[in-house]
């Protein structure tokens, strides 16, 4: 992480401690932008801005390694961090979560600059990496905790996407399984999730997050 992401997460860290319970279990060891994340997740809040003021998206695409790669080697994405959102119980961690009983997704939250990258952008990458028409699940990973969904943070990004949601269903007879709901509290995974597939995978083949990058995704490494 960079020097300016440090000291702006910082401060976006204790403006948040100000009134924000203390971490608990692997969310107490993350830092920099994932313990920003973690503290607002622990007060119960939204975030409508990154570090600096970049914009903020959750999508959801199935097991969340592969489309966190996807959307790194997107330009103008600064920042991403794979998690649980759009579920009823606080705090929850991998095991949980995949245990279906949550109600939680699997997620991607991206930090990024609007002025390179627009969230359209973003939702026409989104398409391209998922099976719209599956529903609770994306490819062989089959669950609640699996389905794909668009979470805008703001009501000028909710239009955007249900515009983009519009166009996709014309491609299709069937309806798209695809879930369209406002963002929920998003919880950030344990750091052993984060990047996994840049560092490596199940396999030990690191796949590149170099900007710009079309080498093949490999969803487990």
């Amino acid at each position: 992480m960079c020097i300016r992401d440090r000291r702006r997460s910082s401060q976006i860290l204790r403006q948040l401690c100000n009134s924000a319970p203390g971490l608990s279990g692997h969310y107490q060891e993350l830092t920099g932008s994932l313990g920003v994340m973690a503290q607002a997740a622990f007060d119960g809040k939204v975030l409508l801005q990154g570090d600096g003021g970049l914009s903020v998206a959750t999508m959801a695409g199935g097991c969340f390694w592969g489309p966190q790669l996807m959307f790194d080697r997107l330009e103008g994405v600064e920042f991403s961090a794979v998690g649980y959102t759009q579920g009823r119980q606080d705090a929850p961690t991998y095991e949980q979560i995949c245990s279906g009983n949550t109600g939680h997704t699997e997620a991607v939250q991206v930090w990024f600059d609007e002025s390179v990258i627009g969230y359209s952008d973003l939702l026409s990458a989104f398409w391209n990496q998922i099976d719209p028409l599956q529903v609770n699940g994306q490819g062989n990973d089959w669950g609640t905790q699996y389905r794909a969904g668009v979470y805008p943070h703001t009501l000028t990004h909710m239009g955007m996407a249900q515009d983009s949601f519009a166009t996709e269903q014309n491609k299709w007879r069937q309806p798209i399984g695809t879930e369209l709901v406002a963002a929920k509290v998003f919880w950030p995974a344990e750091q052993e999730h984060q990047r996994y597939l840049e560092r490596g995978g199940r396999f030990g083949g690191a796949q590149s997050a170099a900007k710009g990058c079309t080498d093949p995704i490999r969803c487990y490494g």
